[in-house]
C-alpha cells in the first residue's frame, strides 16, 4: 500500500508563471511532500482505522484570519476565503510569498500552499507515530522482539534450553516432535521466569516454529537428503517466532522479520553450544566431586 499503490503522475503537476519557489505552483518537491501527506492520510483511514480522524484547519490558517473567518460557514464567500488561506485557490496576488524565520535564525519564503502542506504533513506524522507508540505499542513490541528473538531475556532463554533439552534427549530424530509439546515448553519458561513480566500482548505473540526441508520429497539427491533428514535432531527444526501484524508491518516488515529470524538462529545455536559446555562443566565438576 505504501510502496507500490501510489505514484506521482510527474507531467500532470501543474505550473503557472511567477507562482511557487520554482516558478510554479508545484515543483517536485513540493508535489511529492503531498504525495506523502495523502499516503500517510490513507494509511491512517485504512491501516489505523481511525476514520474519524481530520486534518485541523485551524492550525493551518493564520491567527489574524482565523479570527475573522468562521469555519462552520458554507457560503461560497466562506469557502473561497478558506481556499485562498489555505493556498488552493490562486489569483493574480498569490504569486506573492511570505517569509517565515527557519531553523537557525534563517528566512525561509514560503507561498500558502507550502505553509498549508508543511502543516498538513506535521499533523499527519505526528498522528500516525502519537497511534503507532501509544495505541499500538510499537516499542514494547520491539522490545519483545529483542527480548526473545535476539535472547535478551537471559532467564527465560536458560529455562527454554533445560525444558528443550529433557525433551530432545529422550528423542531420536524429529518424528516424535510435536508442535504443541514445544508449545507447552516455550509457556513454561515464559511463566517461570521474568518474562512473565513482559506485557500479556507481547508473549502472546511468541510461537514455536518447527523448521521442515523443503527439498524432502524430492527425487534429486534423495540418498543423501534421506541420510540428511536422518540424522537432524529437535535441535535443527525448532526455532521462534514472533508475530507482527498491521498496522505495525509498516515498520517491522516482512524482509526485517526475516533478518530477525537469520540472527535468532545463528544466536539459539550460540547459544546451543554455550549451553553444552556449561552442561559439560556441571557433569565433570559432579564427577569429580564424586571421585
Amino acid at each position: 500500500m505504501w510502496r507500490g499503490r501510489f505514484v506521482l503522475a510527474e507531467h500532470q503537476i501543474p505550473h503557472m508563471p511567477a507562482v511557487g519557489s520554482s516558478g510554479g505552483i508545484l515543483n517536485d518537491a513540493l508535489a511529492r511532500e503531498i504525495l506523502v501527506v495523502g499516503k500517510g492520510i490513507n494509511f491512517i483511514r485504512r491501516c489505523l482505522h481511525d476514520t474519524q480522524w481530520n486534518l485541523d484547519l485551524r492550525d493551518m490558517i493564520p491567527a489574524q484570519d482565523l479570527s475573522h473567518l468562521s469555519l462552520g460557514d458554507h457560503d461560497e464567500q466562506s469557502r473561497r476565503r478558506i481556499k485562498e488561506l489555505l493556498g488552493f485557490h490562486y489569483d493574480e496576488k498569490d504569486g506573492v510569498a511570505i517569509d517565515i524565520a527557519g531553523k537557525g535564525g534563517t528566512i525561509l519564503t514560503q507561498t500558502p500552499l507550502e505553509q498549508t502542506v508543511t502543516t498538513a504533513s506535521r499533523q499527519v506524522h505526528r498522528h500516525i507515530l502519537t497511534s503507532l507508540f501509544e495505541q499500538h505499542h510499537l516499542l514494547l513490541h520491539l522490545r519483545g522482539l529483542k527480548e526473545v528473538l535476539f535472547l535478551g531475556q537471559g532467564d527465560f532463554i536458560c529455562a527454554l534450553m533445560d525444558g528443550l533439552h529433557v525433551e530432545f534427549d529422550s528423542q531420536k530424530g524429529t518424528d516424535g516432535i510435536y508442535m504443541h509439546t514445544m508449545m507447552g515448553i516455550l509457556q513454561d519458561a515464559l511463566r517461570s521466569t521474568n518474562a512473565k513480566f513482559l506485557p500479556k500482548f507481547v508473549t502472546e505473540r511468541v510461537y514455536v516454529k518447527l523448521l521442515k526441508s523443503s527439498s524432502a520429497n524430492t527425487q534429486l539427491w534423495a540418498d543423501e537428503r534421506a541420510e540428511e533428514e536422518a540424522n537432524k535432531d529437535g535441535w535443527d527444526i525448532f526455532s521462534l517466532g514472533y508475530e507482527i501484524d498491521a498496522p505495525l508491518t509498516a515498520v517491522v516488515h516482512p524482509e526485517a522479520m526475516e533478518k530477525y529470524n537469520r540472527v535468532f538462529t545463528l544466536l539459539f545455536r550460540l547459544k546451543r553450544i554455550e549451553w553444552m559446555l556449561n552442561n559439560t562443566w556441571r557433569q565433570s565438576t559432579a564427577l569429580t566431586h564424586a571421585l
